[in-house]
């Protein structure tokens, strides 16, 4: 009898044992055990859809450590099987690129097949660059996908070197403009670039740039870094500031 018991508390112990690796192994590794068979299979495109859902849709629950982590391993074996998968992943995950309406997950997906160094994709990416699908928070030097089609596109370079060619003209002319202006005068121009960037008024925004840039230029050659810093302060804490910071940057001793 006390041996029946012993064989049935071992089957017992067994089968629960069994059932906690069981569950364990299905909730923290079920996405990498697809992740295996996709690769093998040779099917990038859905390796591509568990990076970005494993980085940005949250298949995990916030706040659990476990499963966080569970998530950040799929979401780095996927990113380690695309860049192996060289020139066959980007056709995958271009295909997701073009399927998502997040410009975030989009642009992660350009930073990544810019990372494979495959340059099939460069008319997709320079198409939607143009068109302001991707997300940019970088300042100078620009983005990686600014970097990569500066490296590949000469169209991009030529957009690029014309661009600068009137920006410069436009800084000339505003720099003779700002000479004549008072400290209001100047303030009230910048409180409007900040208001333009606040609503996203693109025609403003390339009308107003030149003039700001002169007046930070025109503020350091009067005092430096104090007169700029005394003028940014008046402005107050509006919508929109942090974009002057960034024309700002690199005059004299500002940091944006």
């Amino acid at each position: 009898m006390e041996g029946r018991t012993m064989t049935w508390l071992k089957i017992i112990g067994a089968v629960v044992l069994l059932w906690t690796l069981t569950n364990f192994f299905l909730r923290y590794y079920e996405y990498s055990v697809f992740i295996y068979l996709f690769r093998f299979l040779g099917n990038y495109r859905q390796i591509a859809h568990i990076f970005i859902r494993t980085d940005y849709w949250g298949d995990h629950r916030e706040g659990n450590r476990r499963e966080e982590y569970a998530a950040l391993r799929r979401h780095e074996i996927a990113e380690r099987f695309l860049i192996k998968g060289g020139s066959k992943a980007v056709t995958g995950i271009l295909a997701e690129l073009k399927k998502t309406n997040n410009e975030y997950i989009r642009t992660h997906l350009a930073e990544l097949i810019i990372k494979i160094g495959d340059t099939k994709a460069l008319p997709d990416i320079e198409e939607l660059f143009n068109r302001g699908a991707f997300h940019s928070s970088y300042g100078p030097g620009g983005s990686p996908i600014e970097q990569f089609l500066q490296s590949n596109s000469p169209s991009y370079r030529q957009k690029r070197n014309k661009e600068e060619e009137e920006s410069s003209a436009k800084l000339v002319q505003a720099t003779d403009m700002v000479k004549d202006l008072s400290d209001d005068q100047m303030m009230d121009i910048l409180k409007r670039l900040c208001r333009a960037y606040s609503v996203n008024d693109e025609s403003e925004i390339k009308n107003i740039e030149p003039i700001a840039i002169a007046i930070g230029r025109k503020l350091n050659q009067r005092g430096g870094l104090k007169a700029m810093r005394e003028l940014y302060d008046k402005i107050g804490n509006i919508k929109g500031t942090r974009s002057l910071d960034m024309h700002w940057n690199g005059i004299g001793d500002w940091q944006g």
